[in-house]
């Protein structure tokens, strides 16, 4: 098993940063191998996300639920 590690420092406010990171248009962006995401009603808690990956080459789809967002 590799393990690696990657630091980034960024030069944005932490309120900046996860503007960015919750917004369901950038999620590809910065969580790879997901190739889609579609959202019911934002990300507020209860709601889901549909999220299409690729591992070995094979697409799977899942769906996960928001139980917590303390970020608003």
């Amino acid at each position: 098993m590799v393990a690696s590690e990657l630091h980034v420092d960024i030069l944005r406010s932490k309120r900046d940063v996860w503007a960015f990171m919750t917004k369901v248009e950038n999620v590809t962006l910065w969580w790879s191998g997901i190739l889609k995401v579609t959202i019911s009603n934002g990300m507020h808690e209860g709601s889901q996300l549909s999220l299409t990956t690729v591992n070995m080459g094979r697409e799977f789809e899942f769906t996960a639920v928001i139980t917590e967002n303390e970020g608003g």
